[in-house]
């Protein structure tokens, strides 16, 4: 129905009078008791357009315990106009005649039961429908009101009546889920229902009660005003109801919110770990975790957790409240608290970098093969592996190239092998090296050689280098050379790579090098003593160094020479002389050339004289005895025989050489007289000097007595004797002399005492005289003589006994 008709305000009477408990009625007495009871109400009622319109009224009565029994149905059909009297009336004769029919009026007694209802009292209640073509639409309930026969109640409060379309059941917009889903609501949680009425015209109708009822009390309660609460986690129905309208609404109580908590048991490796619905974000970095990795989920929330590994990571698995998923996601419950685990794990780059400018590998079982010349890399020289795990790595160089070391994160390694634990990522590098060159370089004036085992051994001789001048050696490796001195040179000092006059030297090769050593020739100085009468000069190896002339006695020159070479060396004799000789211990002789090795500083001595001189003996002026004259190399000897030589009477000598000659006389003869080149000599048994030219020498042998002559005394005391061919002492200390005298010379003998002696006395020839002088002619019988002398020490000289002959006894 569209329309609606006015208001229709309806006056309702009946027989009997009622009074209404909960309203304040008048009372009308009637005296019949069993007429029936009436009541006087007013109802406003609103209803659409309808073709009837009819209250319906249900009359009942309270018993005690509670319980109601029907005591009749009226039904009435009004008109259009708008106040109407439309009589009700109640028959009471059952009600009246039930013992058990409650009392109003009569209170209750001292036990708190309900008393007894007075003699003509019946308590009724009523139920007001409003019937719109034959349907209910209203419900009102009038009562209870206590009535008695023939008694008309009036109901002051008006009973409104509306045309009732239905009950609307407002909910919390935070309880609702969505269109037709039920509502949600939380455990221990309540939620404020609202019962809306409302009529055809879906206009709200106020001050209606709303009744309220779960369909399951275990799950959740309502109470009257519509306050839901749950009590566990369930669905239940609950019902809003009034005049005959009802409405339902399904309620779901789920459990509290939960938190979800992400965990990481990685130790490596990286991933972002995300919810639907959303509230985890969670970035997982081994152990460390950012980002949101905790939320708090609805308790009936089914969460898909998602995670994505990063770059060089991978998930090993899902851990605790979700160990049982596979794959990258994992839908939980959030029924209650839920940790979530994930594992990763990183893979790890190693990345192999290359310096030096050699050639080499570096390989691993873990699939690495890089090739690394002059320092780029090529082939597979970058791989990915599992974190923690360990890969070894060999360096192998390419002939003749050598591995020189590790660098990176295999600084610390030695040897051709470095072993990483990929717990991050690595970049070890390696370094290669071709061989360098090694020069060596001797130089100088001297001989000498540059050593280096097994690499170098370069020498040099005579300005020549030989042997293994340069190598190839081992980049970085240490060389030490040694420079090593020949003979008759020494090591001046390093060039080049070395420096320094240390005999050793070390170098590194990290570079071709180029190392030199000088030596130099040892030098000594040759000094030349040119003497002799003659003129002359020395070349050495054929170069004229100095010359003498006549005018110098002798002269000196020098030559400085490196030791251990050869010097020649060739007097050069003047015009009229002759070489004499060598002296010195390198050259001797008169032999030319003379040629020597050097070996250090020296001295040569040349002596320049006169050309050869021949010299020649004979008998001199009245040489009447006989005896010998020679040299020591008996080269000349010449027998004497009176005026008669025989024997080898002359020789040559050499220019400026000199010679001795010898006098001896023999056992009746002696040398009275030298003459020609030895008359300087007279006497003196010994002639000696040097022939300018060819000379004569004479001898003069003349008979002669030897005379023995003994001194006695202390050592100091001698006697002298001297004469034409004697010039002599004979000494105490010596005791005997023997001398020969010339027959018929005159012989003079003087005693000198020593210091502590004094002369004592002659014996023959000299018996006679008493001084300490005594001279005599020599005769053949001036055969011995005798002196004495006396000890001023106390020693008393032998008694001097004169007997013949002389001799002293």
């Amino acid at each position: 129905m569209t329309s609606m008709k006015q208001p229709i305000r309806i006056g309702l009477t009946a027989v009997a009078a009622l009074l209404a408990a909960c309203s304040d009625p008048a009372d009308v007495t009637s005296p019949d008791r069993n007429a029936p009871a009436s009541i006087a109400l007013t109802t406003s009622v609103m209803a659409s357009q309808a073709s009837v319109v009819q209250l319906k009224v249900q009359s009942a009565y309270l018993r005690q315990g509670g319980t109601t029994v029907d005591i009749g149905t009226q039904t009435i059909t009004l008109s259009d106009v708008p106040t109407q009297q439309v009589p009700i009336s109640i028959d009471l004769a059952a009600c009246l005649a039930d013992d058990s029919r409650a009392g109003l009026t009569a209170g209750t007694g001292s036990t708190g039961a309900a008393l007894p209802p007075a003699d003509d009292e019946c308590v009724v209640r009523l139920l007001v429908d409003l019937v719109l073509d034959g349907a209910a639409v209203d419900r009102q309930t009038v009562g209870p009101i206590s009535l008695s026969p023939g008694v008309q109640k009036t109901v002051t409060a008006p009973i409104a009546l509306n045309e009732v379309g239905t009950v609307r059941i407002d909910a919390p917009s935070a309880n609702v889920v969505a269109a037709g889903q039920p509502l949600r609501m939380e455990i221990t949680r309540t939620m404020q229902l609202a019962g809306v009425v409302l009529d055809g015209a879906a206009r709200v109708i106020t001050g209606r009660t709303v009744n309220w009822s779960s369909s399951a009390p275990g799950v959740m309660t309502v109470n009257a005003n519509g306050l839901v609460t749950a009590v566990t986690t369930g669905t239940a129905t609950i019902t809003a109801q009034t005049a005959g309208r009802v409405t339902t609404v399904v309620v779901r109580s789920v459990p509290l919110p939960a938190a979800l908590t992400i965990v990481s048991t990685s130790t490596s490796g990286q991933a972002t770990v995300r919810s639907a619905p959303a509230g985890i974000d969670c970035t997982v970095n081994g152990s460390v975790l950012t980002g949101t990795c905790a939320f708090t989920f609805p308790g009936d929330a089914s969460v898909v957790l998602t995670t994505t590994p990063a770059a060089l990571s991978e998930l090993l698995s899902w851990t605790n409240d979700c160990s049982a998923a596979i794959g990258t996601t994992c839908t939980i419950a959030t029924s209650q608290a839920r940790t979530v685990g994930v594992s990763l794990r990183a893979f790890r780059t190693l990345t192999i970098t290359g310096t030096g400018n050699g050639t080499g590998s570096i390989t691993s079982p873990a699939g690495l093969n890089c090739v690394i010349t002059a320092g780029i890399t090529s082939g597979n020289c970058s791989i990915n592996v599992t974190d923690g795990s360990s890969v070894t790595l060999t360096a192998s160089a390419t002939s003749p190239n050598s591995f020189r070391a590790w660098s990176g994160d295999c600084a610390s390694s030695t040897g051709n092998t470095c072993t990483l634990t990929m717990n991050t990522n690595r970049a070890p590098g390696a370094r290669f090296d071709a061989p360098v060159l090694l020069t060596a370089t001797p130089s100088g004036t001297g001989n000498g050689s540059i050593l280096a085992s097994g690499v170098i051994s370069c020498t040099r001789s005579s300005n020549v280098n030989t042997g293994t001048c340069s190598s190839s050696v081992t980049f970085g490796n240490l060389v030490t050379l040694t420079a090593s001195a020949g003979s008759f040179s020494t090591f001046i000092g390093w060039t080049g790579a070395c420096t320094g006059s240390a005999t050793t030297c070390q170098v590194t090769m990290d570079q071709a090098r180029a190392v030199g050593a000088t030596f130099t020739r040892l030098t000594g100085t040759v000094t030349f003593s040119l003497t002799g009468s003659g003129t002359g000069g020395v070349s050495v190896n054929g170069t004229t160094l100095c010359t003498k002339t006549p005018a110098f006695t002798s002269i000196g020159c020098s030559i400085i020479l490196d030791l251990g070479s050869v010097v020649s060396l060739l007097a050069q004799p003047g015009a009229n002389t002759g070489f004499v000789g060598y002296s010195g211990s390198l050259c001797s002789g008169s032999s030319l050339p003379c040629a020597f090795t050097l070996t250090g500083n020296a001295g040569v001595g040349l002596a320049f004289g006169p050309l050869a001189s021949i010299v020649t003996v004979s008998a001199g002026a009245n040489s009447t005895g006989g005896g010998t004259v020679s040299t020591s190399d008996v080269s000349l000897n010449c027998a004497f025989a009176g005026q008669s030589t025989t024997g080898v009477c002359g020789k040559t000598v050499s220019g400026g050489g000199s010679i001795t000659l010898t006098a001896t006389g023999n056992a009746n003869s002696t040398l009275s007289a030298w003459g020609g080149a030895c008359s300087a000599f007279r006497f003196d048994p010994v002639c000696t000097f040097t022939p300018s030219s060819n000379v004569s020498v004479t001898a003069r042998f003349v008979p002669a007595v030897t005379f023995n002559l003994s001194v006695y005394g202390g050592a100091g005391s001698r006697v002298n004797i001297t004469s034409p061919t004697q010039n002599s002492s004979c000494l105490a200390s010596i005791g005997n002399c023997a001398y020969k005298l010339v027959i018929g010379e005159t012989v003079r003998l003087e005693a000198a005492p020593g210091a502590d002696d004094f002369f004592s006395g002659w014996s023959a020839p000299c018996q006679e005289m008493s001084g300490p002088i005594c001279t005599i002619v020599a005769t053949v019988n001036t055969t011995s003589g005798q002196s004495y002398f006396y000890s001023g020490s106390g020693i008393a000289p032998p008694p001097l006994i004169k007997k013949q002959g002389g001799v002293p006894q």
